[in-house]
Formats: structure tokens, sequence, C-alpha cells
């Protein structure tokens, strides 16, 4: 096993705290995956400083998270929001929240409820807690509310950017996984992404299957032949000559006959 030092264990959470792989951890150390995994098992302190970066991460991205959705509330419900923050801690919060919103009309219930949504991190059910509406009330609005769709609609817009934002940021610190995606993905067409060659040598050619053979209704076969007897009938014809249906030519002919 590689010699550990102890002042490794800085280096170790920093780097853990940004969100690098034990191979990267590893690599930056100067030591091998496996040495690195070694230390992790027979070192506390290794998977101590691990431990409290993943905590601290944590607890970062859902404060960059609620810091980044907090400007989608409008600042006329920023009052509203709060006090139902301060609301819920209470054991008679859901009806305060509930009197609280009673008054406000279903357009400023609805902005509260998306909000509560992106807030409570795409769950629908702490969302509806939160602000006091039922399933039932919300179930409603998503059968007879188009607006109100229109709001659900914007949830995947600002998650999507909210994930660029993030992808961006991983690029930037150098993050190699992050670099790779999107040279394979925004950078496609700079001959980045990934693509399948086909090669076949050799001559490619049909094996004939005798119609009988292909275990068809008869029906179906009878039609196939005439429809094959019909095209070999068209090859036959001099170039631009137009078969006249043999039904046709019986009327033709009875018709001078009785002439």
């Amino acid at each position: 096993m590689a010699l550990f030092k102890t002042r490794f264990l800085i280096d170790i959470y920093e780097l853990a705290l940004a969100g690098a792989s034990d191979k990267t951890i590893a690599k930056h150390l100067g030591v091998s995956t496996a040495g690195f995994c070694g230390w992790k098992q027979e070192k506390k302190t290794v998977r101590y400083a691990l431990k409290k970066a993943m905590k601290k991460r944590a607890v970062n991205e859902d404060t960059d998270w609620r810091g980044y959705i907090r400007g989608k509330l409008p600042p006329k419900l920023q009052d509203v929001w709060d006090k139902i923050t301060e609301f819920e801690q209470e054991s008679n919060g859901y009806t305060k929240i509930e009197s609280l919103l009673n008054g406000k009309g279903r357009h400023v219930r609805q902005q509260l409820l998306v909000y509560a949504m992106l807030y409570t991190g795409f769950n629908t059910s702490k969302a509806l807690r939160k602000v006091a509406i039922s399933r039932s009330e919300f179930n409603k609005w998503k059968e007879n509310d188009p607006e109100f769709m229109e709001l659900l609609d914007e949830i995947k817009f600002i998650q999507k950017d909210f994930f660029e934002e993030g992808l961006i940021k991983l690029v930037r610190r150098g993050d190699s996984p992050a670099i790779i995606h999107v040279a394979k993905t925004f950078n496609r067409d700079r001959g980045y992404g990934e693509h399948t060659e086909l090669r076949v040598s050799g001559n490619i050619g049909f094996i004939p299957i005798p119609i009988h053979e292909l275990d068809l209704p008869v029906e179906v076969q009878r039609i196939l032949l005439e429809a094959l007897r019909e095209k070999e009938k068209m090859k036959a014809l001099p170039e631009g000559q137009i078969p006249v249906p043999i039904m046709a030519k019986k009327h033709v002919e009875s018709k001078e006959v009785t002439a």
C-alpha cells in the first residue's frame, strides 16, 4: 500500500467536496486508485474526510438549487412564501397556511404550488402539503386548466437550465466525464460524436423462395401469383404500349359481331 501522509486529508476533503472521483483524488495525490481505496479501508480519518465532504456537498447543492429558484417566484409572493415556511413549523401549520391562501385566488395558489414543487425537488406530494392544496384540486387543474399546464411546463425548462448550468460548472472545473459528454453532444458537429461504421465485404444477393413455401393462405398466394404474371406481361410489351384488359377485349369483339 502507498505511504499515507496526514496532510493528504485536507486535499482529500477538498477534492471530494468538489465532486472528484476516487480515481481523480488518487491521481492528484500521486497514488494508484487501488492504493487510495486501500486507504479508505484502513484509515478511519480518510473515511471521515470523505463522509464530511459528502454531507457538505449535499447541503451546498441544496442551497445552490434553492438560491437558483428563489428568483423564480414573483416578488409580491415572496412574503407569502416566507409566512408559509414559518407556519409549517407549527403544530397547526397546515390550517394556518390554508387560511392564509384562502383568499389569494386560484392563480396565486397555482404559482405557489409550482414554486413548492421546485423547492421540494419535484416532489408533488410534499409540494401539495406545503401549500395546503388537495390532490383532487391539483388533478382538476391539470384536467381543466390549460394555463396551469403551462406553469407545469415551466418547471421542465427551469430544471433543464439548472442542470445545464451545473454541467458548465463541471466543465470549468476540468471534470473529465463532463467534458467528454459535452464534446459528444454539443460539439457533435465538429466530429466528437460517436458513430458506427458498417462495412460489408463480398457480394450481396437474394435467395429466390417459391411462393408455396411461404406458408401463406391460398387466397394470398393466388393474388401474389396474378400480380407477378401481370408484371411479367408488362415487361414483355413494347415500350410505351398500354395492355388492354382481357374483359375489355371480349366486350369489343362482341360489340363488333352484333353490329
